[in-house]
């Protein structure tokens, strides 16, 4: 909801990467922006451009691509909005992502921001594991390289999945030059076991 307000107060091209449904670029186009929407898979971009209404169709472009290695031939965005894409990743792809979002943005751009977090019983199997590793000192403990092992019926959709609380993303997006604006932690919505960091953030010059 924040980057689509954000979409009425700003005049350069936004994006959105692992746009999934479309929920938010849908919204964010209906309030005035100009949108990239990014996604790894070609039957959701088709999707989505169908039910993008046709007065905001000239508005929107979208590429096929996933972080960290999408890039952009002109990468200037006035903001950035990632929404549960960096469990896919691992500790290297979100550093990367990070500063690429950083690149992208600077100097006056905004990232919308939002992860899983370890927190919430859908990951109660995994807490040993990850406060073995936090005792360890492990910088990365919610990172879980074979999901699997710890649960073997696991259906998820990849083996891996890296589960970043708040402190460690606040860390990294630090580490990557942003400032933070503002941070919650709050339950999915459609999945109340579940609990998600959202975080506004801007370049720190």
């Amino acid at each position: 909801m924040r980057f689509v307000l954000h979409a009425r107060t700003v005049q350069g091209d936004m994006l959105d990467i692992g746009c999934g449904d479309g929920i938010a670029t849908v919204a964010a186009l209906t309030r005035g922006a100009h949108l990239y929407a990014v996604d790894p898979d070609q039957n959701v971009l088709q999707h989505l451009l169908a039910r993008v209404p046709p007065v905001h169709a000239p508005h929107l472009k979208v590429r096929l691509g996933s972080l960290p290695g999408v890039n952009f031939k002109f990468p200037r965005f006035s903001a950035v909005h990632a929404s549960r894409v960096l469990h896919f990743l691992d500790p290297l792809g979100v550093q990367r992502s990070l500063q690429k979002f950083f690149h992208w943005l600077y100097p006056n751009g905004k990232l919308f921001i939002s992860t899983l977090t370890s927190g919430g019983e859908y990951w109660d199997f995994a807490q040993s594991e990850i406060v073995r590793r936090k005792f360890a000192d492990d910088p990365w403990p919610g990172y879980l390289a074979d999901v699997r092992a710890l649960r073997p019926h696991w259906e998820g959709a990849a083996d891996s999945v890296h589960l970043i609380d708040e402190p460690i993303l606040r860390r990294e997006l630090g580490a990557a030059g942003f400032e933070i604006e503002t941070s919650s932690t709050y339950p999915l919505p459609w999945d109340l076991d579940q609990m998600c960091c959202a975080v506004v953030a801007r370049c720190n010059e």
